[in-house]
C-alpha cells in the first residue's frame, strides 16, 4: 500500500498533499513570473493552449488505457521521464485502473499562468469513480513543442 502511494507520488511530481489544498495554496516553482503581463492571453493564444494541451491530455490517457509507455511520455519532460520508469508505470496503470476504473470522458476547463508554466485543468470521468476527477497538466510553453512538467488527477479515491 505505501509503495502505490509512493509510486503515484512521484508520477504527479509533487504527492498528493497540494492537490487537497485551496487553489491559492498551491505549489510553486523557481520559475520567472509570466512575461505576458498581468496574465492576459490573447485569443489566439488561449485557442493554441487549449488544442495543445487536450492532444496531450488525450494522449497521456490513452497511453494509460492501453498500457503504452511511449505514448504516455512522449510530451514529458526529461525529468519527468526520469521520474516515471516503464516498471513504475505500469504500477501506476494498474493501480489507477483498479481505484478509478476507465477514462469515459474529458473536458478542457481552462488554463492559468503561473511561475512561467502554463497550469491547464480539465475534468474527467471515470468508469468507477461518481465524482468528477480533476487533472491538473503543466506544461512549459518555453520549447518549440510544449512539454509535461507536471501532471496531478485529484480524486479522493486516489489518496487510499
Amino acid at each position: 500500500m505505501q509503495s502505490t502511494k509512493a509510486l503515484l507520488a512521484i508520477l504527479l511530481s509533487a504527492a498528493f498533499f497540494f492537490m487537497f489544498q485551496p487553489s491559492h495554496g498551491t505549489a510553486q516553482s523557481r520559475r520567472t513570473p509570466d512575461r505576458m503581463g498581468a496574465g492576459i492571453v490573447p485569443a489566439a493564444t488561449e485557442d493554441l493552449i487549449k488544442t495543445q494541451a487536450t492532444d496531450i491530455v488525450r494522449g497521456i490517457i490513452e497511453g494509460l488505457s492501453e498500457g503504452d509507455y511511449s505514448l504516455f511520455t512522449s510530451h514529458f519532460s526529461e525529468d519527468m521521464k526520469k521520474a516515471q520508469s516503464r516498471e513504475t508505470f505500469l504500477q501506476l496503470q494498474k493501480s489507477l485502473q483498479k481505484k478509478l476504473g476507465i477514462v469515459r470522458s474529458v473536458e478542457y476547463l481552462g488554463h492559468y499562468v503561473q511561475y512561467g508554466g502554463t497550469v491547464t485543468l480539465f475534468k474527467a470521468r471515470f468508469s468507477k469513480e461518481p465524482e468528477d476527477v480533476l487533472i491538473k497538466l503543466v506544461l512549459d510553453r518555453d520549447k518549440p513543442s510544449p512539454m509535461v512538467t507536471g501532471l496531478w488527477l485529484d480524486s479522493p479515491r486516489l489518496a487510499n
